[in-house]
């Protein structure tokens, strides 16, 4: 890889980022994903699963066919889980 020149150091050229697989292809590859979208929750839970969801969804897009990927997913899940009963009194 060349040398990317910047205001006073030298920076490694980065390549490209790989594309990242449409929602559909990740549901297809990971359906676990489904359960990361909180518009089926009351507002006030949205706002607790918002931050959550949007973590699971990036990780899958950038470690699709990481080995780890479906046991992190479903510890996201279980904590995303804990949040919303906290949340609503439960837990």
């Amino acid at each position: 890889m060349g040398m990317a020149k910047t205001a006073d150091t030298a920076q490694p050229a980065t390549a490209a980022p790989a594309p990242v697989k449409a929602k559909d292809e990740q549901l297809v590859a990971l359906p676990i994903l489904a359960y990361f979208d909180g518009t089926n929750l009351p507002e006030q839970l949205q706002k607790v699963t918002r931050g959550i969801d949007a973590v699971a969804w990036d990780m899958a897009a950038l470690f699709p066919d990481a080995p780890d990927m479906l046991p992190g997913l479903r510890k996201l899940l279980q904590a995303r889980d804990s949040f919303i009963r906290a949340a609503a009194g439960k837990g």
